[in-house]
């Protein structure tokens, strides 16, 4: 015997409603997953650009201090050339 065809429809509905609401919680999921993501991308962005600032800082200091303690250092190498 065959269903009839309400019983078709409503069992086609309730495969269609739940299909709907599966896609439903993985947009959903995918939506929270793409703000988190944003959000880490943001985050590592400031400490990217704290940590620069800090090297740059850094770095300064040790132009500073080589020149302290070499004087002023010839911006290029200076070579002789020593032969027989």
């Amino acid at each position: 015997m065959t269903a009839s065809p309400a019983v078709c429809v409503s069992a086609l509905r309730q495969r269609l409603h739940a299909s709907l609401a599966q896609l439903h919680q993985t947009l959903q999921h995918s939506e929270r997953q793409l703000v988190e993501s944003d959000e880490l991308f943001d985050e590592w962005q400031r400490q990217w650009n704290r940590n620069g600032e800090e090297l740059t800082e850094k770095l300064r200091l040790l132009d500073r201090r080589l020149k302290e303690v070499l004087g002023d250092v010839p911006a290029r190498p200076q070579f002789s050339i020593v032969g027989d």
